[in-house]
């Protein structure tokens, strides 16, 4: 703890010198696009012991499926 420093944790997201922060590309993204889209970002365990997992390319993709249907209903940035 002695040894965080916040510039270099802003650096290290992205995020240095930003009035605003991109959530979806810090957390998807940014993996998706980089040699990581077939790593996995979520993994569900059922209570049977099954799993599921959803690699950042899949997630990147249906994150902008989602906000196409937002911008389709009118959303838009910033609401």
């Amino acid at each position: 703890a002695a040894a965080f420093n916040w510039s270099a944790a802003l650096d290290d997201l992205g995020w240095s010198g930003r009035r605003a922060v991109d959530l979806a590309w810090t957390i998807v993204d940014r993996h998706a696009e980089r040699d990581r889209a077939e790593r996995t970002a979520v993994l569900w365990v059922g209570i049977d012991g099954s799993e599921r997992r959803i690699t950042f390319g899949q997630l990147a993709s249906e994150s902008g499926r989602f906000a196409n249907l937002l911008r389709h209903l009118g959303v838009g940035k910033g609401d």
